[in-house]
């Protein structure tokens, strides 16, 4: 498996780049805006619409494209978008199954068009939460000028510079939406101390939701404590930053509070439904029992 990487990104950033992977690419937004900011089929009719509108002064021409990816966070803290593991794509990607109309048109200025999506009859999978991502790219169509064996024409060229991404989600049936703790290690970064965590998907479905961790010394006082957004499609790093570690400290207890959320089918939003922790004990590396 490989992708391509982004620059390395200070780990509490980390779910607004998500976000911004999970919801829409704003750049060249000026130009079109995209609505909604994530499309969810129905489990039932299979379909959804975009709606794709020209808020400039000039007509854009609109290309639409599929392409499986998702976000992973690795060991370093470093951001990767991978778009091109085709193995997980066999099982997960809605690519291949997806019919997309109308996939190229001209919008004039302050015009709208739906796009309507389609999942083929085709498609039969187990329970679970397939996905992919709508690529929308558009550019102005200008004039140009130019000259044909001494006389001058004039014709059409288009420069594409709008490139935004919506993801677009199936949910079909029950999500199980459940992780493991698969690595757990003290670390430095910097000068500081981390505790770097490695969770591994192990239900039907990513993990899209909230985490808190509280990590304890031995007398049961709450040392660290950290919440934010978490995300794990397939395999997925927490990186917690932490204080000068006590000397009379030998290990240190663990415990992460997940909160997964899931799609509501009428209205494509995320609900949060029943939470569940994992525990887990680490020794102070060199230090005596």
């Amino acid at each position: 498996m490989t992708g391509r990487k982004s620059s390395r990104v200070n780990p509490r950033s980390r779910w607004m780049l998500i976000l911004f992977f999970l919801m829409v690419t704003e750049y060249g937004a000026a130009q079109l805006s995209l609505s909604p900011k994530r499309v969810v089929l129905h489990e039932y009719t299979r379909s959804g619409e975009l709606k794709i509108s020209n808020g400039s002064d000039t007509a854009q021409e609109v290309m639409l494209d599929l392409s499986f990816g998702y976000p992973s966070f690795k060991e370093n803290g470093e951001l990767m978008f991978v778009f091109d593991d085709t193995v997980r794509a066999q099982d997960a990607s809605l690519d291949s199954h997806l019919m997309v109309f109308p996939r190229q048109f001209l919008l004039e200025p302050g015009a709208s068009q739906v796009v309507r999506l389609f999942l083929q009859p085709s498609f039969e999978r187990e329970e679970g939460t397939y996905w992919t991502r709508l690529l929308v790219k558009g550019g102005q169509r200008s004039r140009t000028v130019g000259t044909n064996d001494g006389r001058e024409s004039v014709g059409t060229a288009l420069m594409f510079q709008i490139d935004q991404s919506v993801s677009v989600y199936y949910q079909q049936g029950n999500p199980d939406v459940t992780l493991s703790l698969t690595h757990l290690m003290l670390d430095t970064q910097g000068d500081r101390p981390v505790l770097r965590t490695q969770f591994s998907r192990q239900g039907n479905s990513p993990f899209l939701g909230r985490y808190s961790v509280s990590i304890r010394a031995p007398n049961d006082r709450e040392w660290v404590s950290q919440s934010g957004s978490f995300y794990c499609h397939f395999t997925d790093w927490l990186i917690t930053e932490l204080p000068e570690i006590q000397k009379n400290t030998q290990k240190l207890r663990v415990r992460y509070r997940f909160t997964p959320f899931v799609f509501e089918q009428r209205s494509g939003q995320l609900r949060p439904v029943e939470p569940f922790e994992l525990e887990r004990e680490i020794d102070i590396p060199g230090r005596t029992k």
